[in-house]
């Protein structure tokens, strides 16, 4: 059997994994929306606590691409994925290795930008993000080796 044939069937684990952090991205598009003031204030610190319009338009905008690649394109693939319709597993990875791209770069802008941009935000929510992306970027990279080297199962 070649590598994709073993891959058609997607284990539990990878599933209910990836539903998860659908959840957890549906989640931060909704806190994006809801409360952009809240979100800058505890990522920035007080000075954005009242953001101007181009910031909430950036975010919005942002949240815009989040929903609509990571969170319904996400469940498309994922549904697709789990009825085993046809290149759906491929197309699942390939979102997977677009995904480990931004993580990467997540966590490269993190330790890159000038400390004092983070300064005054909770330091607690700067590491959540880091370890987030981080966590992802690691988890999904375990997933992509396991497509190209047909050990898919992890359990």
């Amino acid at each position: 059997t070649t590598v994709r044939e073993n891959m058609k069937n997607l284990s539990p684990f990878w599933r209910n994994t990836f539903v998860v952090e659908i959840v957890i991205c549906l989640a931060t598009v909704l806190f994006w929306v809801a409360a952009p003031g809240q979100y800058f204030t505890t990522l920035f610190g007080p000075q954005l606590a009242h953001p101007t319009d181009t910031h909430v338009f950036l975010l919005w905008q942002g949240a815009n691409v989040v929903f609509c690649a990571y969170v319904y394109l996400y469940a498309r693939l994922l549904i697709a994925a789990i009825n085993r319709e046809a290149n759906s597993i491929k197309h699942l990875v390939w979102l997977q290795e677009a995904m480990a791209i931004g993580d990467v770069v997540v966590v490269a802008l993190s330790f890159t930008t000038p400390a004092h941009v983070f300064a005054q935000g909770e330091t607690a929510t700067y590491w959540m993000m880091v370890g987030m992306a981080s966590f992802w970027g690691l988890l999904r990279t375990g997933f992509i080796y396991r497509y190209y080297t047909g050990t898919h199962k992890l359990i």
